[in-house]
């Protein structure tokens, strides 16, 4: 894939636009240690991605490595018994999540009260 090439190199981030293949490498090359998405919560995560305002993923990078104290704390305070680490897709909707106010408007649908709870205190333990 030419996308993971790139990415290898350490493309330019903020020239990178979001879509299935570049966010797969991205993820890939950004979370080698968990579990990878499959091509269908890729796709589906780019769309919460871009209807939440991102384009690049340089913009998205910078709100991962915001979040990333954050998420360590939600990972290790709130995630179900029966799981010990979330996929590489499960920490950037979590992150996201935890972070950017937009993008966690357009999960509302499927982010519980009690989860939004959750990533409110993920925030404050870490400000």
């Amino acid at each position: 894939m030419m996308e993971d090439k790139r990415i290898e190199r350490g493309s330019d981030l903020d020239k990178e636009e979001i879509n299935g293949a570049t966010l797969s490498a991205f993820l890939l090359q950004k979370y080698p240690d968990r579990v990878h998405g499959d091509l269908a919560s890729i796709s589906y995560l780019v769309g919460e991605i871009v209807k939440s305002g991102y384009k690049s993923l340089g913009e998205l990078n910078l709100d991962l490595e915001k979040a990333a104290k954050a998420f360590q704390y939600y990972e290790e305070h709130y995630l179900p018994d029966n799981i010990k680490k979330s996929q590489d897709v499960g920490v950037v909707r979590q992150s996201l999540s935890i972070i950017n106010d937009a993008y966690l408007s357009h999960r509302i649908k499927t982010a519980t009260p009690v989860m939004i709870e959750q990533f409110k205190k993920s925030k404050m333990a870490v400000e």
